[in-house]
């Protein structure tokens, strides 16, 4: 049976994967070449992702869906809403995915 703790174990593996990413992103190694340095970059946002979706699959099973203290019991409400029901939760995700793909196009072309 997983725990919270592991709930947040996962929640702080993909986030460390997805900053490794960014830092790969938008500080240029001068040694590396862009093509494989970019493809790092999806290497490990995509690990990140794994870790996040690992985590929402671990809060579902969870029985004690409060993982946040009672003061922020809004988070709490928030999280029961989003990630409960494996639909909402794939619309959600897919949402966050086209919007972090657009923004990063835009970003790309801006930067240039």
């Amino acid at each position: 049976m997983k725990t919270k703790n592991d709930y947040w174990r996962n929640i702080l593996y993909a986030y460390c994967f997805i900053i490794i990413g960014l830092i790969l992103l938008f500080f240029r190694i001068n040694t590396l070449p862009e093509i494989p340095q970019l493809f790092g970059v999806l290497i490990f946002s995509g690990i990140g992702m794994y870790f996040l979706i690992k985590a929402v699959r671990i809060y579902q099973r969870l029985e004690d869906k409060k993982i946040y203290p009672s003061q922020l019991d809004f988070l709490n409400k928030l999280a029961f809403k989003l990630y409960s029901d494996k639909n909402k939760f794939r619309k959600t995700f897919i949402v966050a995915i086209i919007v972090g793909l657009t923004l990063g196009v835009f970003l790309g072309y801006y930067m240039e």
